[in-house]
C-alpha cells in the first residue's frame, strides 16, 4: 500500500511540472474572442519557442531561435513576460493565449510586421498603450467585451486593419488608438463611449459614416481629420465638447448636426478644403450663437 501511495505522489508532481508555465502539451486556449481570419483552435503550447529568465524561471524574455520561425504562437499561462519579449516579430501571423486571465502590456506586440490575427482573452480590460504599433499586416481585431480602455496608439499604424468591432464596455477611446489606419472602413462605436481622444482615427481615409450614441461626452482635437468618407454627422445631445479640426479635411462632409448640449465650438472643428458645408444647430444653443465666431467661410446656417 505504502509503494502504490509513493509511485501515485510520483506521477502526480511530473504532471504538475508539465503543466506549470504552459508545458510542452497540446493544451488549446479557451474562453477567449476570436478575431482575424476565421481562428480555429490554437496552436499548442511549447515552451521550446520561448527564451526564458536565469533567474525567474517562469518569465519570458523574448523568442528562442525555434520560435521565431513559427508563423503561430500560444503564448502560455502562468507565466510573466519582460518588456519587449514579443515585440517586433516578423515571422508570427497569429497569437493565442493559454491563459483567458492575463493582462496585455504597453508595447506588447510593437511592430510585430508580420501579424495578421490575435485572438483575445475575454477578461481583459484593457488594451495598453502602443499594444499593436504598426503591426502593419493585422487585418481585423474583436475588442472583448470585458475592454473599457483603448490606449493610446494601440493601433497606430495598422494600415491593413478593414475593421474593428469594439466590446460593449469601451469607455475611452486614447490619443491615436486607430491613426493611420488607412484601409479600416468600419467601426462600431459603442452606447458605452463616453470619449475620443485628440486624432483616435486621424488620417483613416476609407473609414466610413459612424454612429455616435447618447452618452458620448468627448470628441478631441483632430479626431476624425481627414477621414475622406463622411457625407454627413449627427452628434449626439450628450457631447459637452468637440475639439479643434476635430472633423477637418474631411473631404465629402457636406452637413454636421450639432446639438445644444455644446457649450462652445473651436474655429476650425470641421472646416473643409473646397466643400460648403451646412451646419444644422438648435436655436438658441452655443453652436447657433457662435456661428458667426466660427464660421470659415466655408458655412451655411440652418436650424433643426
Amino acid at each position: 500500500m505504502k509503494k502504490v501511495s509513493v509511485v501515485l505522489a510520483l506521477v502526480l508532481s511530473v504532471a504538475c511540472l508539465f503543466a506549470s508555465c504552459g508545458g510542452n502539451g497540446s493544451e488549446k486556449n479557451g474562453g477567449e474572442t476570436g478575431s482575424g481570419s476565421g481562428n480555429s483552435a490554437a496552436a499548442a503550447v511549447n515552451k521550446e519557442y520561448f527564451e526564458w529568465d536565469d533567474f525567474e524561471t517562469n518569465k519570458i524574455t523574448g523568442y528562442s531561435d525555434k520560435g521565431l520561425k513559427q508563423k503561430e504562437i500560444t503564448i502560455p499561462a502562468n507565466c510573466t513576460y519582460g518588456a519587449g519579449a514579443f515585440a517586433e516579430n516578423s515571422t508570427v501571423e497569429k497569437i493565442y493565449f493559454e491563459d483567458a486571465n492575463i493582462e496585455l502590456q504597453e508595447g506588447m506586440f510593437w511592430e510585430c510586421t508580420a501579424l495578421k490575427s490575435v485572438s483575445l482573452p475575454n477578461n481583459i480590460t484593457e488594451i495598453p498603450d502602443d499594444c499593436f504599433y504598426k503591426c502593419s499586416a493585422l487585418e481585423s481585431i474583436e475588442i472583448p467585451d470585458s475592454v473599457t480602455v483603448i490606449g493610446d496608439s494601440a493601433f497606430y499604424g495598422c494600415e491593413n486593419l478593414k475593421s474593428a468591432v469594439l466590446g460593449n464596455a469601451v469607455e475611452i477611446i486614447d490619443e491615436s488608438a486607430f491613426s493611420f489606419c488607412k484601409n479600416l472602413t468600419s467601426v462600431n462605436l459603442p452606447a458605452s463611449l463616453k470619449s475620443i481622444e485628440n486624432r483616435a482615427f486621424a488620417y483613416d481615409e476609407l473609414l466610413e459614416q459612424v454612429t455616435f450614441s447618447d452618452g458620448l461626452e468627448t470628441i478631441g482635437e483632430w479626431a476624425f481629420y481627414n477621414c475622406h468618407q463622411f457625407t454627413s454627422v449627427e452628434l449626439p445631445e450628450t457631447l459637452t465638447s468637440l475639439g479643434t479640426m476635430a472633423f477637418s479635411y474631411c473631404d465629402s462632409l457636406t452637413e454636421i448636426y450639432l446639438p445644444a448640449s455644446l457649450t462652445k465650438v473651436e474655429t476650425s472643428s470641421f472646416g473643409q478644403r473646397a466643400n460648403v458645408i451646412t451646419v444644422y444647430v438648435k436655436q438658441g444653443s452655443a453652436a447657433d450663437t457662435q456661428f458667426d465666431t466660427y464660421n470659415d467661410g466655408m458655412m451655411t446656417k440652418a436650424y433643426y
